[in-house]
């Protein structure tokens, strides 16, 4: 479902829908005002009238909840967590109030007919219910707390290291999370918390910051240090597991996760599965044939190379007397490893850097391209839905339709289909049936566009004609969103998969924190998982699958102290894996990528 619907980033796209719908219904909501008060100062007596009416006062309640629900949702990480999600909540009272908003006196006694609004979303409630319910039922345990943790750190700042028994059902991916709750502490709220520990192990293992004295968070501080004493088992209630794995092995071969504080929680899962995978193998045998892997994936790749491409591209390559298939790959990655290294250089040289800047410009506006392309396919994509939209409900409903908006549908439907036949056409790769089935599908749109001008259709579409209309332009759109969220890059990833390698070829941990006393606790984890790794493959060998970096900021020259001196004797601080200063980011991605160079040959 991830490769057509980016749920990885659904929360992201759930907050910037939410602050969209804020925004647009308070801006209609002023401009409905204007237009009334108008058309009211004026003299109009039944436009006064229409502020007092019944569907105005739905309307008023509407707004207001929709302000207080995008208000608290904005300010959501400055006030209790209880308080946001109680108003969040308000949206299902919302739900109620726009079914009844074009329910009024006027549609119950027959006088007009309005469009009703709960018919556009009933489908989407019901799978909400039936998904909290399945939620509740199936997946709710309630376990015992096996320890726990409580960590002081600088500037007053406190975290709790939470272990529970895991229960034998409740299964999940490195990424996700899980609601808990505690009785003595709430009765009826669920709080989020990452999943700090390996898929397959037996404890359940949670990094908790805490907050202030008041919170749910520093109440459960104060249950546990007032557990120390009588040692009674704390039960916990959880729920879940919630979101989507961090990393999607099956399309990528090397990893780079990066954490901050508390951050580095789903990213300590990543790591306890990957080391676990790896110390399955036998590390001769994994290098040898990672390295038949590798050689097939570059023979595949010489051979796929050149026929990439879009179909003008490649006519124009035939029309200048090349060939159909365009550049041999060679060619392609030896350019890839010239502008590349040159960026490097360019990047740490001041001289070079000016005489290159506009090499840099073009190189800049090249990288760019690709995200303007995805930013035009998502915005298709809407065009195509709101086409469907705008064409049902003028077809169908039965109102008189204002001068001009026949000329508008077929205008915009015409545009729809041209820039779906000139990207298909003049940007898409024709390496796949698909692509080949697009340029006949804008064919046949020409067709069809031309047929329905012929017969003056386009405000009054029969059944069929609005079917036709609906499987083109679904079919674009649908084509648009696909390209839209499929992965940027080119990935053999599978063809390493086949041969039964899914583990990560390396992964780049990467964590900066500020806290010393944070470290105190989580590293001998880390350590322990170094270790093991070491003394299964050895010191070379462990480095060509793993990279561990951790970078302290704490500003307690004390509590840095302490921890050097309880790091002294671990591997990873006598490695030089553990230091005291701020990471350079872009010297981490830049060295992963010259070495990613280096081996290009030998990478996929």
């Amino acid at each position: 479902i991830n490769k057509f619907i980016p749920l990885n980033r659904m929360l992201a796209i759930h907050s910037h829908l939410g602050y969209c719908m804020v925004g647009f219904l308070f801006l209609a909501t002023v401009f409905f005002f204007t237009f009334f008060g108008v058309l009211c100062s004026d003299g109009d007596q039944a436009f006064c009238d229409k502020f007092t009416s019944e569907i105005m006062i739905t309307g008023y309640f509407i707004i207001g909840f929709v302000l207080l629900v995008g208000i608290t949702s904005f300010f959501r990480h400055r006030i209790p967590y209880e308080v946001f999600y109680i108003m969040h909540h308000f949206v299902f009272v919302i739900y109620i109030l726009t079914t009844a908003h074009t329910f009024d006196n006027k549609q119950r006694s027959g006088e007009n007919n309005r469009s009703q609004t709960f018919k556009w979303y009933s489908a989407t409630i019901l799978y909400y219910v039936c998904d909290r319910a399945a939620m509740y039922i199936n997946n709710r345990f309630r376990t015992p707390m096996v320890s726990n943790s409580l960590v002081r750190g600088s500037e007053s700042s406190r975290m709790i290291l939470l272990r529970l028994k895991r229960p034998a059902l409740f299964t999940f991916q490195p990424g996700q999370y899980a609601f808990l709750k505690v009785r003595g502490i709430d009765r009826n709220h669920w709080h989020p918390f990452s999943i700090a520990s390996g898929p397959q192990s037996d404890i359940l293992e949670f990094y908790i910051e805490v907050f202030k004295d008041e919170s749910w968070t520093g109440k459960l501080w104060a249950v546990l240090e007032e557990n120390t004493s009588n040692s009674k088992t704390v039960w916990v209630e959880i729920m879940g597991p919630y979101g989507v794995p961090l990393a999607d092995t099956t399309q990528f071969s090397h990893s780079i996760t990066v954490g901050a504080g508390t951050g580095i929680v789903p990213m300590l899962s990543m790591l306890k599965q990957h080391v676990r995978q790896v110390l399955r193998l036998d590390p001769a045998t994994y290098f040898r044939e990672m390295k038949e892997v590798q050689s097939r994936l570059h023979r595949l790749d010489r051979a796929r190379g050149p026929r990439r491409g879009s179909v003008a591209g490649r006519l124009w390559n035939l029309c200048r007397g090349g060939s159909w298939d365009g550049l041999d790959v060679s060619m392609r990655q030896e350019q890839l490893r010239s502008d590349l290294r040159k960026s490097f250089v360019v990047r740490h040289n001041s001289d070079e850097l000016l005489e290159s800047r506009g090499e840099i410009i073009k190189a800049v506006n090249k990288a760019t391209r690709s995200f303007y392309g995805v930013v035009f396919m998502i915005v298709m994509t809407i065009y195509g839905v709101s086409l469907i939209g705008f064409t049902y409900s003028w077809c169908t409903l039965q109102i008189e339709l204002y001068p001009g908006m026949s000329e508008v549908t077929s205008a915009f439907t015409c545009l729809f289909f041209g820039l779906f036949a000139i990207i298909s056409i003049g940007f898409w790769d024709s390496n796949h049936i698909i692509n080949y089935l697009d340029i006949a599908i804008s064919v046949v749109s020409g067709l069809v566009c031309w047929y329905w001008f012929v017969k003056d259709l386009w405000a009054n579409m029969t059944s069929v004609d609005l079917l036709n209309y609906t499987l083109l332009v679904g079919y674009m759109t649908f084509r648009f969103w696909i390209q839209a969220v499929k992965p940027r890059h080119q990935s053999s990833r599978q063809e390493a998969i086949k041969s039964g390698i899914t583990t990560l070829e390396r992964l780049d941990l990467v964590w900066v924190t500020r806290s010393a006393s944070l470290v105190t606790e989580i590293v001998p984890d880390i350590n322990q998982i170094w270790d093991n790794l070491v003394q299964a493959w050895g010191v070379d060998d462990a480095r060509e699958v793993l990279s561990v970096r951790i970078f302290v900021t704490d500003t307690d020259e004390q509590a840095i102290r302490v921890l050097k001196t309880q790091l002294a004797g671990t591997k990873l601080y006598q490695s030089g894996n553990i230091t005291f200063d701020r990471p350079d980011l872009g010297q981490i991605i830049e060295d992963h990528s010259l070495n990613m160079i280096s081996q290009l040959d030998n990478s996929h």
